[in-house]
């Protein structure tokens, strides 16, 4: 079965439904990494922090066993700035290319902004 997980930021995944993705794991499944927003030097990010980031990401891609990330580097908590339409194309190319048989998303009514836009656009 093919399992896509859409995070706002790394380590949404994680938080939201870590072991359920090990069980998947475990049991054969493909599990698929969106991740929404990123750092970058541009956006004022120390490039020690920067390298920080990617390094996290690599260690729990491969701690998971993700067969391929998605990794859209948005600007963390601006989501709502940007157009709608964007990220509802950027998501849907994200499971074209997928065709995933579940879907791990954010909680529409979470307190975080990047949450409840992401989930906007899922809907």
């Amino acid at each position: 079965m093919k399992i896509m997980v859409i995070a706002p930021h790394p380590d949404d995944e994680t938080l939201g439904c870590g072991g359920t993705l090990f069980r998947q794991k475990q049991e054969g499944d493909e599990l698929y990494w969106g991740i929404i927003t990123g750092i970058s030097e541009d956006a004022g990010w120390p490039q020690e922090a920067v390298k920080k980031r990617n390094a996290e990401i690599e260690a729990v891609a491969k701690k998971y066993g993700f067969t391929e990330i998605f990794n859209f580097r948005l600007p963390t908590t601006k989501m709502d700035t940007l157009p709608l339409t964007d990220l509802i194309e950027k998501i849907t190319d994200f499971y074209n290319k997928v065709e995933p048989e579940i879907i791990y998303m954010p909680f529409a009514y979470d307190v975080h902004t990047d949450h409840q836009f992401i989930a906007k656009a899922l809907q």
